[in-house]
């Protein structure tokens, strides 16, 4: 069991009855069989959400774009709705200077983790971006990110006390005209969603809107009229490549596309779930109960004799089913693009893998060994 996860196993052997995709009938039902199966179960404690920091540069360079960013964030917010998952946004600035904002997030009127139930949440998201104070020096994007999430001084956690939430997932998206002038490489950014990812049990990645990797751009407003050159962005882009996240230009003078683009790669959440035997091929179930109702798993990469007809799973909580994948390197159902909500029990059977002892083989084992 990995200690990562922050769920709860009750694990049983018993006699049931194997699935199978019938093509006549749906849900799928169940025929006997003599085979005796591992049963697990898992009670999901974590939320089911994504944690979103806007990581902004307020240079004087940035500071008449930065309203292009404001008006588009509609985009965002409309995906996350539509997605109804449960978000928080916090935004920061990329200054790091010593008496600067240094990781904090902005905050205006006692506000400064926006979220689902934030009224005219549009609206205060521009408050917060009125309320950031101006960049001085080099914009240094990736050490801000750091310093937020590595959240290691006292005052910093105070500040930002709210933001982060166990379990969740975790998506930063960077703003910015100019390239990272930090200390802080897109290795160190990569190993540190990493690490966040493996304590939470969720994806982690990050996002810019910059210039492009190892060349500028020209930003030329609707009109099709020169503004401004801007500056290769490839600390963020690699930075963005390292950790599985977006990069779209910031030359695209409506980023209404790209905020809708982070909008929908934050929202596909990723759930895994280690099992502790290894179930022999062909042999795995996975079932979700839910308050009122139980939702069948299918093998994304079943084939199509095996998979029930006409069953995308676009709705799962609709259509009663959801995909899931068998990740054999980490003996664990991944469950992605929809994720079970907190106190969902999601039940594992299956037959074992050949030669493998099952666990009252291997508790008799440990008992005599201890004899």
């Amino acid at each position: 069991m990995r200690a990562v996860l922050p769920a709860v196993f009750a694990l049983a052997a018993c006699a049931q009855l194997p699935q199978i995709n019938d093509s006549l009938t749906w849900p799928p039902r169940r025929v006997p069989s003599l085979v005796e199966l591992e049963e697990e179960v898992v009670v999901e404690t974590r939320e089911r959400g994504v944690d979103l920091l806007v990581v902004l540069d307020t240079s004087a360079s940035n500071f008449h774009q930065i309203p292009r960013l404001v008006a588009a964030m509609p985009s965002l917010f409309g995906v996350l709705a539509a997605q109804r998952i449960d978000w928080h946004l916090g935004l920061i600035t990329t200054d790091t200077e010593r008496d600067g904002p240094r990781g904090r997030l902005v905050e205006v009127d006692g506000l400064k983790v926006l979220d689902a139930h934030t009224a005219e949440v549009a609206g205060a998201f521009a408050r917060l971006v009125e309320a950031a104070p101006a960049q001085r020096e080099d914009e240094q994007g990736l050490q801000a990110v750091t310093l937020t999430l590595r959240n290691r001084s006292v005052a910093l956690q105070e500040a930002n006390v709210g933001f982060r939430r166990k379990g969740a997932a975790l998506h930063a998206l960077v703003y910015t005209d100019e390239d990272d002038g930090g200390a802080v490489s897109p290795e160190e950014v990569a190993d540190l969603f990493a690490e966040l990812a493996l304590a939470a049990g969720a994806p982690t990645s990050l996002s810019a809107i910059s210039g492009t990797k190892n060349a500028g751009c020209v930003l030329r407003d609707a009109d099709g009229d020169v503004v401004s050159h801007i500056e290769a962005g490839t600390a963020y882009v690699r930075a963005a490549e390292q950790t599985g996240g977006l990069f779209r230009s910031y030359c695209t003078w409506d980023l209404g596309p790209a905020l809708a683009d982070v909008g929908e790669h934050a929202s596909l959440l990723r759930r895994s779930y280690p099992l502790s035997q290894r179930p022999r091929a062909g042999t795995l179930e996975v079932e979700v109960a839910l308050a009122d109702t139980v939702l069948v798993g299918l093998d994304a990469d079943a084939t199509v004799d095996t998979a029930a007809p006409g069953r995308a799973c676009a709705q799962p909580e609709a259509d009663r089913c959801f995909p899931y994948t068998y990740d054999a390197q980490q003996n664990a159902v991944v469950v992605t693009g929809w994720v079970p909500p907190k106190g969902a029990e999601l039940t594992f059977r299956y037959e074992l893998e050949e030669g493998a002892p099952s666990r009252e083989e291997e508790g008799s084992a440990g008992r005599e060994g201890g004899e």
